[in-house]
């Protein structure tokens, strides 16, 4: 699975079901370029929670 890092400018509100999330800045760990295709569907957060990134927008 790729790990991806939120750094602190992203603002995330952790709540259960999360429809759809808008981030404006997105950094990994191995400097992967996100290149319209992501490797994983789901994206795992160091305090464990999983999010499909079917339901994400990614906003460069």
């Amino acid at each position: 699975m790729t790990k991806i890092q939120i750094y602190s400018d992203v603002s995330l509100s952790a709540v259960e079901d999360i429809e759809n999330i808008g981030f404006n800045h997105i950094s990994t760990l191995l400097y992967l370029e996100y290149s319209r295709k992501v490797q994983c569907d789901t994206l795992q957060f160091l305090s464990g929670t999983k999010i499909n990134l079917n339901k994400i927008s990614l906003l460069q």
